[in-house]
Formats: structure tokens, C-alpha cells, sequence
């Protein structure tokens, strides 16, 4: 799709750009939209979360287009910041995520909801067993039209592997899906609406109003007109002059003639005299019925209740006419009048669902089952419940699931729960299709487990999985305001929003009393990450650790208005600062700050100059970390009528460098290593540090997605830890930046 005129196209748009003509940036939207697109799609399996991530790829493009060396791999490069974004868009916390950006509601847009729930939801139960490389290798082939060769291109993959996943997921997943997807999303991977947007925000309104002019997205083309005018006039031509021939040169078509039929010797009937080569009219025929046209559809789908995966195999019917659901829960009942129907849906003989009134010219609303076991389900889950302590049976318990792994469980799980008994304990769960789920069990006295369950190639319905169940563990808290009073009707919720939890009305675990107290023994063991909600008092941050059967007790205090507050956790857990330091533009050099903690995990600094203000916050290691001093550097702006939130979270992540130090002349007695991550930008690094000694190899483990440098630090004599900070001007050094994207290990070695 894209070769060497391609290059060149981009070669000269970027250096129209750099010589100030910032509209040229539109050639590169249009072109590469499709294929950002494409990745953003394949990745976060959400339209509203691509279309987003599209936006903000570009806005990044513009700004880092100095730094791309080499015009050809601009594509490969718009790939990694897409991946980059996507993976930031779909890392956020609440459901705003999931909100569309601001569209121009004067541009034909597609329905994103109707796209979402009808076409993607569909295709990503299909692509549930394959990886993410080959989500983009496909749809950069279905969307864009790229080739295996130019995907490898794109995702750095080899040639004959981008081949061989294009194969097997072409294979693998309905064609005629891809299909409607590809024909749905035309107007969205190539949208003139976005490319507008993004000339706004990267070259503003004037760059923006002339892209709008200039651009060919939208456009009907011009030569397609005149063909059509064209053969609409021959056709008005040929109808006129038919009824011309009709009117003018057809002979006219003689009627039959009816006589009145007499048998002879038998008279007419008085008062009705004929006379001869009169015709008498036979009494009016009765006319037909009128014909109804029957080809109208009743479309839908059957989904389940929980997760709302199609279900297939069963049967849907209105009146006479019925239907069978196909892999995607979907159904079509042909040849039938305009109107309302009344829906029913069973399986083999016996009623499901009914009372479903469904509209031949109306979008349908889902018919939602639960999936009992009259209802076929192709997946089972199978488990045996014991006590984690003592190894016992527990043959009374209740289970709850939700779709994806949650960081906590959505409070909507509260009311799902559904009862089971066995005496030996034995769980049966059931699934529809591909996907990752999330198992809740519990039992009386004991707290939920969250039991993560893939379904994917080779699951065996036969396997039982033990689950040990922890005693329940309480929080019980009392919540203040910042002048230190008790509040009433604080809301304790997740941290992070749930969608469904809003739709079912439920999203939160508990309130405080007219006390400021509340409990909660409903929540799985482990890190519980809370936000404490109030319409007048503001909000408050909570990381609790909770231990199997004990009570853990906690303060909640909201943070005063001007202050600096927000979260501090090393690994997940809450910590302390080690040292906290704050530099400001209205007093010179910087001052150490002693903050105070509200709550677990919760710090907050007050009386803080207002302003923009740089932190440098250090913590200490724990037993067995590989590093001795991790210091995380952030800016915010502090305004005296409400507290600013700046959290420091102490990340870890699957990644990991490896690489080797060498020092000219002779070796070093001593190395040091220190990692600076960028995140998200840099204006927001956190420095790792590692003492390496003599060893001239490094491992730095459990680093998150994305940029950063390495900076090494070696000398011939022998330096500790306590004197590197001291010493490290003098020590020689080098620097090598590296990112995340994809590969999860990257190799650096230095040479001093």
C-alpha cells in the first residue's frame, strides 16, 4: 500500500513543515489515518477508545516530527506511538475512558454505539484466542489493505510470521463479519471530521479551515455525476416515449362482449326486455384482497446476561416465522409484515425468554438470558472449593463473575452472587465463547476470591480447579473532613469507575453513618484501592491492606483546600517517603517537606506556595529490592481553592533491561546504573538507582511500558553507595535511551 512514491510524498510533507507550513501535516493525517487506525482498533478493541487514541497519536507525531530521522519509517513510527497512546487510553482509571471526544455534530459521523455493540463486540469474541500482533495484522489488512509484507514492516515482526498469522486468523474468523466491519468503519478510518480536529489542535483554526477546504475526504467524486444524470435521462426518455407508442400508435385492445345467455322457449324476466345486439353487464366480480407485502426483518441478538456474548443455537420466533441465532447470538426472521412482534426465544422445545416486542424498522434492543442448564454453553468452568487453612470441603457457596480482570470487584458483583451446594464441594461456572473473565467465590465466613479464568485453545471442560478460600477480612473507618469533623454519607468506592456498576445502579460498597463510620467484610483479601466521595466535602484517596480474619481499622481524613495531595504505594502497597522535597519560582533552591498521611496510602503536603511547583520524592527500598534509591520527580500547578492531586505510584511492570559495562584501559572496581523512566512525559521521571559492583553485567527487572534512558556509571576505584551521589561528577559515564513497546526485554552494552 505504501512504497518508495509514498516515502517521497512523506519526505517532502515533512519538510514543508519544518519550513513553517504547518497544513502540510494533513497529507500525513490523511494518508496514515486508516493504518493508526487500524492498530489503535486491533489493540483496544473499543471505537470510542481508538478514535481517541488516533488523535492523540498524531497530536505526538506533531510534536516529536523533529526527532523522525528517516522519512520511510514513518509508518512504523506513527505504529509505536499508536500502540503507546492506545495502552495509555485503556490504562486510565473511571469510565470517561469509555466517553466519546467532542465530534462535530455538522459532520455525517457514525453511530459509535451501534458500531460498538453490534459489529465490534460480535468481532472480538472472534479474535478472543489471538494475541494482539495478529489483531493488527488483520485488521490493517481488512481495514487498510496492506499486505503481510508491509505489516511485518509496521510491527517489526518477521515477514514470513506476519504471513502465517495473516493466514490463520483470515482462516479463523468470518468472513462476512469482516466484511460489514470493514464497510462500517469507512467514514470513521478515513474521517475527515478527525483530520479537521487534529489541524486544530496541532496547527490551529486557520491550518484547520484550510485542510477542510483542501481535503478530498468527504468528497463524492465528480466523475461518477455525469453518468448518472445521464442514464436517469435515457431512462425518463424510454418511459415517455412508451406511453407516446401506447397512446398514439397501439391499436386499442377490443373488449369482450357479454350477451345475456336465454335458453329458447324461456322468456326474459319481466321488466328487463333485451333487444337484439344489445349487450347486457354481468353483475360486478368481487375484488381480490389487498396484498400485504411480507419482506420485512426482525433483526436482533440473544446475548447473556452477564457478559453479553451472543449465544448460539437457539431458536427465535414471531408467529409462524422463526429463526435460528448464529455464532454471534444474531438473528434474522424474513418474510414477514411491517409491525411490532412479540419475540420468543427457546431451545430445543422449551421457552427461554418471551414477551420481547421487536419492530420490523427499529433498532432492537439485545434480549438478555441467563444461561442456565437449558441453555447451551460451549465452556465450563469446574472447581472444588476447600478451605485454604485447614484443606476442608465447603459445600455451601455463592459465585459472581464479570468479564476482563478488574483491579477491584465492581460493587454490582455484591448483588449477583448466586447460590450453590455440593457436598463435595464441586462448582460449576458456564461460558459461551472466548475471553477472560473474572470468578468470584465465596462462602459464609469467608471472604470472595477473585479466580481469574481464560478461556482459549485447549480448554479441557473436564479439568476441577481447586479454590481456597481465605477467612473474610473487615475495614471498618471513620471518615473527616479537613476541619476534623466526622461526615455523614461518604461514599467508600473502587478507584477505578466500573461501566457496568453505573448501569446497574451500584457503585458503591458502603456510606459512613451519622458518625462517619462505615464497614465493609464483603471485599477479596489483598490491596484494596478506594475513593471516598462526598458532594460537599470533596474527595479522599484510600490504599487498604486487608489480612484474613482480622479487622483492620482506618482513618479517612479529606485533604484541605490549596493543598498537595495523592497517592504513595511502592509496588502496589501503601508506603512513606523516604524524603520529600519541593522546589517553587517564588523561593529559590528547594526545602524538604514532612507530609502528613490521612489514610493508608494517602499522603497530603499543606500550605504549599501556589504556583507551579517541581517534587522530588524518594523512597526507601524493601527487603530484597534490587535497587537502593528510587526518587520520582513530578510538577503540578497548586491552587489555593482546591487541593491538586499528584499521586506517586512506585510501578512496576513486565519488563526488563539487560546489558554490559566495560570500562577502557582497565577494569572497573565499581558500576553503577540508573534508569530514568518517562512517565508520562518528561517532565515526570522516575530515577531507579542499582550498584552493579564489579560484576560489568546488569538485570533491571519490572520496569512498566514506556521511554527512558540508561546511564552508566563506572570508575577504577572502589565506591559505595552511600558516597555515589557525592562522586558521580567524577565518574565516567553514557547514556542510551531505550522504549517499551512491544518486546518485552531490550539489551544495552556500554563501552566507557
Amino acid at each position: 500500500m505504501f512504497g518508495f512514491g509514498t516515502a517521497n510524498k512523506d519526505k517532502a510533507a515533512i519538510q514543508r513543515i519544518f519550513k513553517g507550513q504547518q497544513e502540510a501535516f494533513r497529507l500525513i493525517v490523511e494518508r496514515y489515518q486508516p493504518v493508526v487506525y487500524a492498530v489503535a482498533l486491533a489493540q483496544s478493541s473499543n471505537v470510542v477508545i481508538a478514535d481517541k487514541a488516533v488523535v492523540a497519536t498524531f497530536r505526538q507525531a506533531f510534536e516529536r516530527l523533529v526527532s523522525l530521522t528517516d522519512a520511510k519509517r514513518l509508518g512504523l513510527w506513527l505504529c509505536a506511538l499508536a500502540h503507546k497512546e492506545t495502552d495509555t487510553l485503556t490504562g486510565l482509571r473511571g469510565s470517561d475512558r469509555l466517553r466519546a471526544r467532542d465530534r462535530d455534530p455538522s459532520a455525517k459521523l457514525v453511530d459509535l454505539e451501534w458500531l460498538q455493540s453490534e459489529l465490534l463486540e460480535p468481532l472480538s469474541e472472534e479474535l478472543g484466542p489471538f494475541t494482539v500482533q495478529e489483531r493488527k495484522g488483520l485488521l490493517l489488512n481488512t481495514l487498510c489493505g496492506v499486505s503481510s509484507r508491509t505489516i511485518s514492516d509496521y510491527l517489526k515482526i518477521d515477514a514470513k510470521e506476519a504471513s502465517e498469522d495473516l493466514a490463520r486468523t483470515h482462516e479463523n474468523v468470518e468472513k462476512k463479519l469482516l466484511r460489514e466491519v470493514a464497510a462500517a468503519l469507512v467514514p470513521e478510518i478515513n474521517s475527515k471530521e478527525r483530520m479537521v480536529h487534529i489541524m486544530r489542535e496541532v496547527a490551529g483554526d486557520a491550518a484547520a479551515i484550510k485542510a477542510a477546504r483542501e481535503t478530498r475526504l468527504g468528497r463524492v467524486k465528480g466523475r461518477r455525476l455525469p453518468l448518472f444524470v445521464g442514464a436517469a435521462a435515457v431512462l425518463v426518455l424510454a418511459i415517455a416515449g412508451f406511453f407516446v407508442y401506447r397512446a398514439f400508435f397501439a391499436a386499442p385492445a377490443e373488449a369482450p362482449v357479454q350477451t345475456a345467455s336465454t335458453t329458447p322457449g324461456t322468456p326474459s324476466a319481466p321488466g328487463t326486455p333485451t333487444e337484439p345486439g344489445t349487450p347486457t353487464q354481468s353483475p360486478a366480480a368481487p375484488q381480490d384482497p389487498a396484498i400485504v407485502p411480507n419482506n420485512y426483518v426482525i433483526k436482533s441478538r440473544v446475548v447473556d446476561r452477564r457478559f453479553l456474548n451472543g449465544i448460539p443455537g437457539l431458536t427465535a420466533t414471531a408467529g409462524d416465522k422463526s429463526a435460528v441465532t448464529d455464532s454471534f447470538g444474531g438473528f434474522e426472521i424474513k418474510n414477514v409484515t411491517r409491525g411490532e412482534y412479540e419475540v420468543v426465544i427457546s431451545y430445543n422445545g422449551e421457552e427461554l425468554s418471551k414477551g420481547n416486542i421487536m419492530h420490523t424498522e427499529k433498532r432492537n434492543a439485545k434480549i438478555q438470558i441467563d444461561i442456565t442448564d437449558k441453555v447451551p454453553a460451549k465452556f465450563d468452568f469446574r472447581g472444588k472449593v476447600l478451605d485454604a487453612k485447614n484443606g476442608q470441603v465447603i459445600p455451601a457457596f455463592e459465585i459472581a463473575a464479570c468479564k476482563d480482570a478488574q483491579q477491584m470487584m465492581p460493587p454490582y458483583i455484591l448483588n449477583e452472587f448466586q447460590a450453590q451446594t455440593n457436598p463435595d464441594g464441586l462448582l460449576l461456572d458456564r461460558y459461551v465463547t472466548y475471553g477472560t473473565y473474572t470468578l468470584y467465590v465465596r462462602a459464609q465466613g469467608y471472604a470472595p476470591l477473585a479466580v481469574p479464568v481464560v478461556i482459549s485453545d485447549g480448554w479441557n471442560n473436564d479439568t476441577v480447579h481447586e479454590i481456597h478460600l481465605l477467612r473474610s477480612a473487615t475495614i471498618q473507618g471513620r471518615v473527616y473532613g479537613a476541619n476534623e469533623l466526622t461526615i455523614q454519607d461518604a461514599r467508600i468506592m473502587p478507584r477505578e469507575g466500573n461501566p457496568d456498576s453505573i448501569a446497574r445502579n451500584k457503585i458503591n460498597y458502603a456510606a459512613s453513618d451519622a458518625n462517619g463510620l462505615f464497614v465493609i467484610y464483603s471485599l477479596p483479601v489483598g490491596v484494596s484501592w478506594f475513593l471516598i466521595d462526598h458532594p460537599t466535602y470533596g474527595l479522599a484517596h484510600a490504599v487498604i491492606v486487608t489480612e484474613p480474619g482480622k479487622i483492620t481499622e482506618v482513618k479517612i481524613q479529606m485533604p484541605r483546600k490549596g493543598s498537595l495531595a495523592g497517592d504513595i504505594t511502592l509496588d502496589g502497597y501503601p508506603a512513606r517517603f523516604s524524603q520529600f522535597r519541593i522546589a517553587s519560582g517564588m523561593v529559590a533552591g528547594s526545602r524538604t517537606v514532612e507530609p502528613q498521611y490521612n489514610s493508608p496510602g494517602a499522603y497530603e503536603a499543606p500550605k504549599l506556595p501556589p504556583g507551579e511547583v517541581t517534587i522530588l520524592a524518594s523512597v526507601a527500598p524493601k527487603d530484597g529490592s534490587p535497587w537502593f534509591e528510587r526518587v520520582y520527580e513530578r510538577s503540578a500547578t497548586l491552587d489555593q481553592s482546591q487541593p491538586a492531586w499528584l499521586d506517586f505510584n512506585y510501578a512496576t511492570g513486565p519488563n526488563r533491561l539487560t546489558g554490559s559495562v566495560a570500562l577502557r584501559g582497565a577494569p572497573a572496581k565499581s558500576a553503577f546504573v540508573e534508569v530514568n523512566l518517562f512517565r508520562p512525559d518528561a517532565r515526570n521521571v522516575e530515577h531507579l538507582y542499582y550498584d552493579i559492583g564489579a560484576t560489568g553485567t546488569f538485570t533491571v527487572e519490572n520496569l512498566p511500558m514506556g521511554k527512558g534512558e540508561v546511564t552508566v556509571y563506572c570508575s577504577n576505584k572502589s565506591i559505595g553507595k552511600a558516597d555515589f551521589s557525592a562522586s558521580r561528577g567524577s565518574m565516567e559515564k553514557a547514556t542510551k535511551p531505550f522504549e517499551f513497546v512491544e518486546a518485552p526485554e531490550i539489551k544495552l552494552d556500554f563501552a566507557l
